[in-house]
């Protein structure tokens, strides 16, 4: 299949980012729109949900289902109206973009063997004609599905410990499949992954090996909440890496490293083009306003919003 035929954003439009769709991970607390930001992706969105978070993003959803189930539940404009509408008055004060069908979001139980073999079916699958983006929500849900899929069929509910290597399977697993997911991008597909943040702590011999004693940290950093080496292994996979946070009660997505309080250790983040300023509002659309330039931002938007959509809104 050609290029310029699959990619659902043309290559032409992302010159700016040597032809591939950038690659986005936020990460942070509870309620710093993490989720909420999906409806700002280029439409229309895959979102694997494994977080069973998307009543966030109900004004934009187009269509939902379970992995297990075959059939979509198509959502209506006026029950996306409605959802907008029970908003208090403050939250939706806040909402720059209309209801729209723009996102398809599917659910996988990550406490079932089942969701990873729907999950690496669906992603084999993906529709490169019918999406512009793919979300996965939340990458420390993700990482439940790969255990559970590694401890087995009738050991869902045990402890990683007790089954023997379930802990390399399901780290080897997680990052084989989004390497996978990376590759998307080279097909003209943004790809964005949200996270809870942690403090990761690297060791020279693990402390809870016989002897290690009081062994001291030689490295620590906030990051991305994956276990193991995950963490480490994913801040290199994608573009831009941004910590969330809240700075003078606004929410913001800081895209520079930044110091934690006392010094020694480090949030973790990085922009890949260098063209993004330290803080950034929690917006996809603002960000390749900075990448693209506001032109090429609105063609990319343009081309792929539903006829329902009002023409400012892809503006």
């Amino acid at each position: 299949m050609d290029r310029l035929e699959s990619a659902m954003i043309p290559a032409t439009l992302l010159g700016g980012t040597a032809g591939r769709a950038p690659g986005i991970c936020v990460y942070g607390p509870a309620g710093v729109k993490k989720t909420h930001a999906i409806a700002t992706l280029p439409p229309p969105v895959y979102m694997a949900d494994f977080e069973g978070g998307s009543a966030s993003i109900m004004p934009w959803i187009e269509r939902s289902r379970r992995s297990s189930d075959a059939q979509w539940t198509v959502h209506t404009q006026a029950q996306r109206e409605a959802a907008l509408a029970s908003l208090n008055e403050e939250v939706r004060a806040t909402v720059a973009i209309k209801p729209n069908p723009y996102v398809s979001v599917v659910y996988y139980d990550n406490m079932t063997v089942a969701a990873y073999d729907a999950f690496i079916i669906e992603l084999g699958n993906f529709d490169l004609r019918r999406y512009s983006s793919y979300a996965l929500d939340s990458l420390q849900e993700f990482a439940i599905t790969t255990q559970t899929y590694s401890k087995g069929a009738g050991n869902e509910a045990s402890l990683m410990n007790d089954v023997s290597f379930a802990w390399i399977r399901a780290q080897e697993r997680a990052m084989i499949q989004l390497r996978r997911l990376k590759n998307l991008r080279d097909e003209g597909v943004l790809v964005y992954l949200t996270a809870s943040e942690d403090i990761a702590k690297d060791y020279v011999k693990n402390p809870l090996e016989k002897g290690a004693g009081g062994a001291e940290p030689y490295s620590i950093r906030g990051t991305v909440n994956l276990p193991g080496k995950l963490a480490e292994g994913l801040a290199h996979l994608p573009d831009i890496l941004v910590h969330a946070r809240l700075m003078n009660g606004q929410i913001t997505w800081v895209t520079k490293p930044e110091m934690l309080p006392g010094g020694g250790a480090h949030w973790d983040a990085k922009d890949r083009y260098g063209r993004l300023p330290a803080y950034v509002d929690p917006s996809v659309r603002v960000m390749l306003d900075c990448i693209y330039g506001r032109e090429v931002r609105v063609a990319i938007y343009g081309k792929r919003t539903p006829a329902s959509a009002d023409a400012t809104d892809a503006a």
